[in-house]
């Protein structure tokens, strides 16, 4: 598995959380502009991020969707997501969270590595192309 991506159904597992919310292909976990103040890995299932029409990312069993609610608590969700598959998740609030971040170090490194590679995928799909001459 790249650096990048890490696989955060195992981790859960190995600290005993189970799957407590479950989704129908359609259903929307959260829309965007909702309020935001949780986490959620995806234990089971496909979900798609969209914006309008517009879908960012798809992501899959042992992906991590939502994260950007505990680092910026204050702002409402910027995206919908909706299950493209039967989904179950694991939802993580904030003190799970600093629990999590407090007991196991490398889990913030490992959100961080999420955000960040969303954050290159974002900046090199929405960059100026360069004018030909």
């Amino acid at each position: 598995m790249p650096d990048d991506q890490c696989d955060f159904a195992v981790f859960a597992n190995q600290r005993g959380l189970e799957a407590t919310i479950s989704l129908k292909p359609g259903d929307f976990l959260f829309r965007e502009g909702d309020a935001a103040d949780a986490l959620y890995i995806v234990s089971r299932g496909t979900l798609r991020v969209m914006s309008g029409s517009a879908v960012y990312e798809v992501v899959q069993s042992g992906g991590l969707i939502g994260e950007m609610a505990l680092v910026d608590t204050t702002i409402p969700r910027s995206a919908s997501v909706i299950a493209g598959t039967f989904v179950e998740l694991i939802r993580i609030d904030r003190p799970a969270f600093l629990a999590f971040v407090a007991d196991a170090p490398d889990f913030a490194l490992m959100v961080m590595r999420i955000m960040a590679r969303r954050l290159r995928v974002m900046n090199q799909r929405y960059r100026p192309q360069a004018a030909s001459w």
